[in-house]
């Protein structure tokens, strides 16, 4: 039972510093209010589940639980990768931020320094010129400078397709390669990184072109090994040493 106790401990521990978390830090969900567009359609007729398009055309993103999609967004919301994870807003409200040549501002419901911060977005009807204004805590500000996020049916994403429905037909089209959505990693300057983050101003530079933001993360470094951490794995080796030479007593008393 010791060898058996020994090496329960020692996997514990090498499970817990096989987590990315915990090995190379990771990108976690941050939770902000200021979605001002529904455009996820999680239930039949999509024009009822939802309060805009994503396009400006009249195609928007889907959820699996829609009549006919097999490729939608996830039920559960969550959009992970082995460094970053997103999880959406409730498909049953707000859940985007949809800006046209306009600025929007998601504050975060616990303001937190991060050194880095992600944004998953996308564009419909082309590309969109976007800038980032971060706030801190205290007045300061950080503001990145312009980027392009792609269109939805355009650029390289870690995520698979996702496809869309018509809000006007309510027509699925489960596409290989279309509702994409698309990952911004923002560093934010040493001289501020210890400054919790207070909100998060996003503007669309673009009048022709709608830019969706759906979900914002922050960089969370690795977790640096505590005493108690080490512990495991010398209470871990001591179980299984000592039940190891308590075995050869045993076998050679008798």
């Amino acid at each position: 039972m010791r060898v058996l106790a020994g090496i329960f401990a020692v996997l514990l521990a090498l499970v817990i510093w096989d987590d990315p978390a915990f090995a190379q830090g990771v990108y976690a969900p941050i939770s902000v209010t200021g979605y001002n567009r529904d455009e996820i359609a999680e239930a039949f007729p999509a024009v009822s589940s939802t309060t805009a398009d994503v396009d400006g055309v009249r195609w928007t993103w889907v959820a699996r639980s829609f009549p006919g999609s097999t490729i939608g967004l996830p039920l559960d919301r969550k959009l992970e990768t082995s460094t970053h994870r997103f999880l959406l807003n409730s498909y049953s409200t707000n859940n985007v931020l949809r800006l046209l040549n306009s600025t929007g501002t998601l504050t975060l419901d616990a303001p937190k320094a991060y050194p880095s911060i992600s944004i998953l977005a996308s564009s419909g009807s082309g590309s969109a010129n976007t800038t980032v204004q971060v706030n801190f805590v205290g007045g300061d500000v950080y503001v990145h400078p312009a980027f392009t996020v792609s269109d939805w049916f355009l650029g390289a994403s870690p995520f698979p397709s996702f496809g869309r429905v018509d809000r006007q037909t309510d027509a699925v089209e489960n596409l290989p390669a279309g509702g994409l959505l698309h990952v911004y990693d923002i560093s934010i300057p040493p001289a501020q990184a210890s400054l919790p983050i207070e909100s998060i101003a996003i503007r669309s530079n673009s009048a022709t072109t709608v830019l969706n933001v759906m979900a914002v993360a922050g960089y969370v470094p690795p977790a640096v090994p505590t005493l108690g951490s080490w512990a495991i794995f010398l209470f871990g080796g001591l179980l299984l040493g000592g039940g190891a030479a308590y075995a050869r007593f045993t076998r050679s008393a008798a």
